[in-house]
């Protein structure tokens, strides 16, 4: 939230979709990381993150999206 209320989508996005990386939440994750690399200029850390979140693997064990 405070990311967004400063008006940082991205690492608001960023940070949504890092949490999603939860058992509970894997349905919400590609959607808000791929929104988030598309705020970030292409190569720096952010947009590197939002990639790693993109492409994570479901757990053993976890339904993939």
């Amino acid at each position: 939230m405070a990311y967004g209320r400063k008006g940082d989508y991205a690492e608001a996005d960023l940070s949504i979709g890092a949490g999603c990386l939860s058992p509970w939440r894997q349905q919400d994750r590609p959607d808000l990381a791929s929104r988030a690399k598309t705020r970030f200029a292409v190569g720096t850390p952010g947009w590197v993150k939002a990639d790693d979140i993109v492409s994570a693997k479901p757990m053993p064990g976890q339904k993939s999206n």
